[in-house]
């Protein structure tokens, strides 16, 4: 028989397990609005509905400060290249002529969370969705130990991309480097021996950055412009990686939206691997920092 003692401690540890399930239940529903709405819904309607679940899990803690708006997000997918095998769709592989072999060599992008940690000599692309309009700048740095990070490079948008367009929308994927870039990916290479990653700076603004003309090359930035920006539209960024997404191969929706500047993602085409979710005020840009880490 339970003593008044005991059915006090009952209640007490029922109700906070109840509590408990309540926090863990709005958190799962908060984080599927983060991906849902912010993306999905955003993205034009296809012939077929979405199938499969599709759900993400926070990597981070949630930020205090509420997003502005549910579209104050962005998609990051880094695909990193593996040798290509009979049982992958012939229509993602990327056909490259390797310098330090005979022939051309074929590869398979897959998925990778953004925290996983590449190996030096790994090949590796990225690609970007933002499900609002604006105009997309990313900027590469290398970090070495203790945080310090090299001079800062606008990596995109080139000339040599779309002929420098580089304005976003919702479905719009931009895939860097492009298909048509030789070579068609990143190689990650040390400068020096204390190099510990490559920090990818991503910046979404409303309009064109008046103070930055494109080239056909990678364009070298001041460290005092960049950081004037994150000074400027900085703020806290919660990360979220799609649950089952790492390991899975490039798909043909994926290249079709890379490559046809017309043609968008649709609600049933995957959705990024990693979905940042920045408390930017109204009207701010938003700008996310990517660090590629390399063992």
């Amino acid at each position: 028989m339970i003593n008044p003692s005991q059915r006090a401690a009952l209640v007490i540890t029922l109700a906070a397990m109840c509590a408990g399930a309540h926090r863990t239940i709005r958190a799962q529903d908060e984080t599927r609005k983060i991906w849902d709405d912010g993306f999905r819904a955003k993205r034009p309607a296809g012939a077929t509905p979405a199938t499969g679940e599709t759900s993400y899990r926070p990597a981070t803690p949630p930020v205090r400060t509420a997003p502005s708006t549910a579209d104050a997000v962005i998609g990051v997918t880094v695909l990193r290249l593996r040798p290509a095998t009979n049982a992958d769709d012939s229509a993602v592989r990327l056909l490259v002529q390797e310098e330090e072999k005979a022939g051309a060599q074929e590869w398979t992008p897959v998925r990778v969370t953004s925290d996983t940690p590449l190996q030096e000599g790994d090949r590796v692309r990225l690609s970007i969705e933002v499900p609002r309009a604006g105009f997309l700048y990313v900027i590469d740095r290398e970090q070495y130990a203790a945080g310090v990070t090299g001079e800062p490079y606008l990596i995109f948008p080139t000339l040599r991309t779309n002929a420098g367009k580089h304005d976003v929308r919702a479905g719009r994927l931009i895939e860097i480097p492009a298909w048509t870039d030789k070579p068609p990916y990143f190689r990650l290479r040390r400068s020096r021996p204390d190099q510990t990653a490559e920090l990818l700076t991503i910046l979404v603004t409303p309009r064109p950055l008046a103070d930055v003309r494109i080239g056909r090359a990678a364009l070298k930035l001041t460290a005092g412009q960049v950081a004037s920006w994150e000074k400027r539209w900085g703020a806290p960024a919660q990360r979220l990686e799609h649950v089952g997404g790492a390991g899975r191969t490039y798909t043909r929706s994926e290249r079709e939206a890379a490559t046809n500047r017309p043609r968008l993602l649709r609600r049933e085409d995957p959705m990024p691997q990693t979905i940042y979710r920045v408390a930017s005020r109204p009207g701010d840009p938003l700008v996310v920092s990517v660090p590629l880490a390399i063992r």
